[in-house]
């Protein structure tokens, strides 16, 4: 793998985050350069927000890795003849060649991004205890490692093979270098085990010292007397951000124990209960003005984004999207995905009825939508920070619940961890707190439809089916009714396995 060799700096975020559109890349011409940026605390500070900002592109969390490639190889959207490209996705055709032209922009940037990381990385072993403050130099290589091991982990569930079929086949390669190199291909049980395992433990140990997420939250809040470098944990891969990595880590490669000793760092912290509480309903229901449809208080990572709406109107408004539109087929919403549970908090704040261009009707994700104020539409960073409104401007990538359904599913799996008593009473945490009844059977098909309701347009369900290697029947998926590709363990791989990027290829 032959990456080119460069680093990140942003101006840096100051008063209300007004500059975070005018984040910059740069490639530096000289040492000199490099070591001019990690000389200061805003040095490493502006390299750590390019990261986050390259993460929350629309190559890659803003856009392919959440809401459309990944939505659309889970099966959310129906799609017509008139969109070749979105036609192609939902097929799992990866020779056409937009497919192949997105899937090589996702893995040149993701590991375009880690070479990033690396750089504040080797710097911060070289320079950082001079220059930060113990609790600045914890924080940053923290998050880094915690970056490097998650955009790692995102490129092995999409480009490895199914973990259960072949672990120890050639997958992806690690980098955790600074500088340009050819990497060996390793396998996923190599890589999960040995590598971002090995980045989330170290990273957790030094969060858990120092990240201010554990006795304050989310601090959403704008320091009006100095800077906001600890601020905003939300926007960081914080501690338990990281925690949750890790427990998705070990989920896909089935280690049940430690999955769900990771995710009980989460559900049983009375810290992460005080701090990142469900959604309140009051702020959903009935609240037509400005609901929290981002269900940002359960977010523990995620990205700022002051045209969120945007995403909306490109993507999910038919009277903007044209051939883009991306909705479910007729009736699937309220009979499917939601069907016999219409009043589950996602269905009522997340879902709308809309059209299609037939002119058929359906319900379409309003998620991303933006917020109306009383000085009009949420888009500005002026008004995107007032508190009231800081729900408007947040999208999800890692969220609370997600670390309830993997203690579900642990300790529902067969082995030591067998517990059907706790597997439910983890699902059903999440449950009530959608505003459902409790239920104590079909423990799978109700999993299943809690990935598909909680992570829609947030990329995370095309990995659960991947990882168990499920098909799409008529109950799980938006786009048809019927199996979606005959069953049988070859023909699925084909579908959940993409091909490594051919520029890759040819520098082996």
């Amino acid at each position: 793998m032959k990456l080119k060799y460069f680093i990140i700096s942003a101006l840096f975020m100051a008063g209300i985050f007004s500059s975070c559109s005018k984040w910059l890349d740069y490639q530096p011409k000289d040492k000199e350069t490099e070591d001019q940026v990690f000389s200061s605390v805003s040095g490493y500070y502006s390299a750590v927000n390019g990261v986050y900002n390259r993460m929350s592109s629309s190559t890659l969390y803003g856009g392919n890795m959440s809401f459309s490639f990944m939505d659309l190889l889970a099966q959310y959207y129906v799609v017509g003849s008139d969109n070749d490209y979105y036609k192609a996705v939902a097929n799992w055709d990866y020779t056409h060649d937009q497919v192949i032209s997105t899937v090589s922009s996702i893995w040149s940037y993701a590991y375009s991004t880690i070479m990033n990381a690396n750089i504040i990385l080797k710097n911060i072993e070289e320079s950082g205890s001079k220059v930060l403050h113990e609790t600045d130099y914890n924080i940053i290589k923290g998050e880094m490692l915690a970056v490097r091991a998650m955009i790692h982990l995102d490129m092995l569930r999409l480009f490895g093979p199914i973990y259960k079929q072949s672990p120890d086949k050639e997958a992806i390669p690690y980098n955790d270098r600074f500088k340009p190199e050819v990497l060996p291909l390793l396998s996923s049980n190599d890589i999960v085990k040995n590598y971002i395992i090995r980045d989330l433990a170290e990273a957790q140990s030094l969060l858990l010292k120092s990240d201010p997420v554990i006795e304050g939250g989310a601090l959403a809040t704008n320091n009006e007397t100095g800077d906001n470098y600890r601020n905003y944990r939300q926007f960081r891969l914080n501690y338990y951000a990281s925690v949750v990595l890790a427990a998705r880590a070990y989920l896909w490669i089935g280690d049940m124990k430690n999955a769900l000793q990771e995710a009980r760092k989460i559900t049983d912290d009375p810290n992460v209960e005080k701090h990142f509480p469900f959604v309140d309903p009051g702020k959903l229901l009935g609240n037509t003005v400005d609901p929290d449809r981002m269900f940002s208080t359960e977010i523990l990572f995620g990205y700022y984004d002051a045209n969120r709406d945007l995403k909306f109107k490109n993507y999910f408004d038919k009277e903007n999207s044209g051939n883009n539109l991306l909705v479910p087929r007729s009736t699937y919403v309220e009979t499917k995905l939601f069907g016999g549970e219409t009043g589950d908090y996602r269905n009522q704040a997340q879902w709308a009825a809309t059209s299609t261009s037939s002119g058929s009707s359906t319900r379409g994700l309003i998620k991303y939508k933006g917020i109306t104020t009383s000085t009009g539409d949420l888009s500005d960073g002026g008004i995107a920070y007032n508190d009231k409104y800081y729900y408007g401007t947040i999208a999800g990538v890692i969220r609370l619940t997600e670390a309830y359904y993997i203690a579900a599913e642990a300790c529902f799996a067969d082995g030591e961890t067998h517990n059907e008593t706790e597997a439910y009473r983890y699902i059903n945490k999440v449950r009530t707190n959608r505003g459902l009844t409790e239920k104590s059977t079909d423990f799978n098909t109700m999993l299943t439809r809690e990935y598909q309701r909680e992570f829609a347009g947030e990329g995370q369900t095309f990995f659960y089916f991947k990882r168990l290697s499920m098909d799409y029947l008529e109950e799980n998926n938006g786009a048809q009714g019927g199996f979606i590709f005959p069953s049988g363990e070859t023909t699925r791989a084909k579908r959940y396995v993409i091909p490594l990027p051919e520029d890759e290829l040819k520098n082996r």
